[in-house]
């Protein structure tokens, strides 16, 4: 059992508390359009707000357009 720790322990990146830049992990995504639509890696918290504010642009562009605002 102690042997299978060790093993697993050695093939994951680990994050120390005191690291404050994630971006360069390879479970760490940074894309602002979501793209690549992984679900084994995690986005950085700027991709997710550009995704989220071009989605909300795009929905009032939307409403705009068929005179609903």
């Amino acid at each position: 059992m102690a042997e299978t720790w060790k093993k697993l322990a050695f093939e994951v990146d680990v994050v120390l508390v005191a690291a404050t830049d994630v971006s360069a992990s390879g479970w760490v995504i940074n894309e602002d359009d979501m793209a690549s639509d992984l679900d084994t890696k995690v986005p950085t918290q700027q991709s997710v707000k550009a995704y989220v504010d071009a989605q909300i642009a795009l929905a009032l562009a939307k409403a705009t357009a068929l005179g609903l605002m």
